[in-house]
């Protein structure tokens, strides 16, 4: 929610009857009070509803008792102003704001539902390398472009940074309460003390506004960088003068020795962000964000990955199925013609760990291991990622997700899922009859006599995934098509078409999506071509994983 109140900010804070806004109330006619978010030393939040057009919001109002000074209320407006103007995805975005009709200012922001850094950390205890660096790397483009604007934050701290989460469930970080600071900077023994602001202001804060600039942010990170990696602040204290002393007479604890995994690199970075001299830390946002790039691997969440291997599968003719009298031949394998229009690529092999922690930011499968293939996602998940593939790829997204509920790669994931078609040029899911074409590469079957050859399953795998690419590859170069994990498709379960079919993508509907070629745990049967099988798309098991597909809208067959 919009708010950065913590706990010991409402305890503090002015009780709902000392003011004149409450639940129930219409502001200027158009924004009715729902119900009360939060509460802090300077003012309330509310969620609004705006009468009109039915949209929700946040209303953030200064208390009554504020309302009496004159300078404090231009400086609220005119804050409210420059932050509006800033114009970043990573900044909160204001859209209306004004005065009622008996002096109270207030600011009507975006509704955002997620969590702030202070709540993740408490229930994560702390983050992992990959993690921290991409979500302040997230802040620090907010932050690049507040300082273009010549504003400065000033009151950066785990509360005042959100974590949201898009249509496709990926991470993106908002900064809240932009410019707040710069009427509370020299406050520090009024409600300011509560908010904790002073375990993450730079030394030169706590001295006099006169010296601050925009490399307060630069430290105030660093803090919050530390945090995230060690799951502690650098200094504490019992009073605002004992932070004082430790900030400016101590050094803190080294990363490394709360955290020996981080890398050094990284840890480099935290000491430079968080020095005590204004000309030693980085000069500019811009100088943290390149070193933070610099740090960007494939076990790097939201950062660009390597561009993937993809195989170009060309168009053409092929029979789909099996014959009567092949082993463990199930009914729904009715043989049948079908034409793929247009070539295709296909990951060479399947989505692997360390490509599925690059840009979604967690793990969720139960056998570890950089290149093994992610498993215990669920075909929404799958989905998830191709969109966030494509973005970081600039290529425009196969997936249209709506009603999305939950974040990718943890139980409960779901959304309302469109396919754009064919046509489009994002990463998407397989059809069956894509798959099942790559898989048989250039002959009828790869399975029987030759498994051994090119599947991880029952007979051959010690009990768990194994890393992709070590087998040989299908006739057109793709690895793991068989064995090792099932691999989800586009279409929905269903029987087979009568005849001769062109482009198929399954029934409109269903209770199971297919996912096809057997896992690690799979017998021999079930690792053939023409084998089917289909699963809740919510499903998420050891078993099931994937590998993108693209149209080639380029080839010509």
């Amino acid at each position: 929610m919009i708010t950065n109140m913590t706990d010991g900010d409402r305890a503090n804070g002015p009780t709902e009857a000392e003011d004149r806004l409450g639940v129930g109330s219409v502001v200027d006619g158009r924004y009715e009070l729902v119900r009360l978010i939060g509460r802090g030393g300077m003012g309330r939040v509310f969620e609004v509803r705006h009468r009109l057009i039915k949209r929700r919001g946040a209303l953030k109002c200064l208390h009554s008792y504020h309302v009496r000074d004159e300078a404090v209320v231009a400086r609220f407006l005119a804050e409210a102003r420059a932050a509006a103007a800033i114009g970043s995805e990573h900044i909160v975005d204001i859209t209306d704001a004004g005065v009622t009709h008996d002096g109270t200012p207030y600011l009507v922001m975006e509704y955002l539902d997620g969590e702030d850094f202070s709540k993740l950390l408490k229930r994560e205890g702390s983050l992992a390398p990959a993690t921290a660096v991409e979500l302040v790397s997230q802040v620090c483009r907010g932050l690049i472009a507040a300082h273009r604007k010549g504003i400065i934050h000033r009151d950066l701290k785990p509360e005042n940074l959100l974590v949201t989460r898009g249509a496709d469930g990926v991470a993106r970080v908002k900064i809240l309460d932009f410019g707040m600071a710069k009427f509370l900077d020299n406050r520090l023994t009024s409600s300011q003390d509560t908010f904790g602001s002073p375990y993450y202001m730079a030394p030169e804060q706590f001295f006099g506004a006169g010296k601050v600039d925009h490399r307060a942010d630069i430290y105030s990170l660093g803090v919050i960088l530390y945090e995230l990696l060690t799951g502690v602040v650098p200094f504490k204290g019992s009073s605002v003068g004992e932070i004082v002393y430790q900030v400016t007479m101590t050094r803190p604890s080294p990363v490394s020795e709360l955290r020996p995994d981080v890398p050094a690199a990284l840890e480099r970075v935290v000491v430079k962000a968080m020095s005590a001299q204004m000309d030693t830390r980085f000069q500019s946002v811009d100088e943290l964000a390149e070193a933070l790039a610099g740090l960007a691997s494939p076990a790097t969440p939201g950062a660009t990955p390597k561009t993937p291997d993809l195989v170009r599968v060309p168009a053409g003719r092929f029979e789909v199925g099996s014959p009567p009298d092949e082993s463990g031949r199930s009914s729904d394998e009715t043989r049948h013609d079908v034409v793929i229009s247009r070539p295709y690529r296909l990951f060479a092999r399947p989505v692997t760990q360390a490509e599925w922690q690059a840009l979604m930011g967690n793990n969720p499968s139960h056998h570890t291991g950089a290149d093994r293939p992610v498993e215990m996602v669920s075909w929404f998940d799958a989905v998830a990622f191709c969109n966030a593939l494509s973005r970081s790829c600039g290529l425009d997204e196969a997936y249209i997700l709506t009603e999305v509920r939950g974040r990718p790669g943890e139980p409960g994931f779901s959304a309302k899922v469109e396919w754009k078609g064919p046509d489009h040029e994002g990463f998407r899911l397989p059809t069956e009859a894509e798959w099942e074409r790559a898989c048989r590469g250039t002959g009828p079957d790869r399975g029987g006599a030759c498994l051994d050859e090119i599947a991880w399953y029952a007979d051959d795998t010690l009990g768990a995934t194994q890393a992709v690419g070590q087998k040989e590859p299908s006739g057109f170069g793709m690895y793991d098509m068989l064995g090792n994990v099932w691999e989800w498709c586009w279409d929905w379960y269903g029987s087979y078409p009568q005849g001769t079919v062109v482009d198929p993508t399954g029934p409109s509907s269903g209770l199971g999506r297919v996912d096809r070629g057997g896992a690690w745990n799979s017998s021999a049967d079930l690792c053939r071509a023409s084998n089917r099988d289909g699963c809740p798309p919510t499903e998420r098991n050891p078993n099931l994983g994937f590998r993108p597909a693209r149209t080639d809208l380029d080839g010509d067959g």
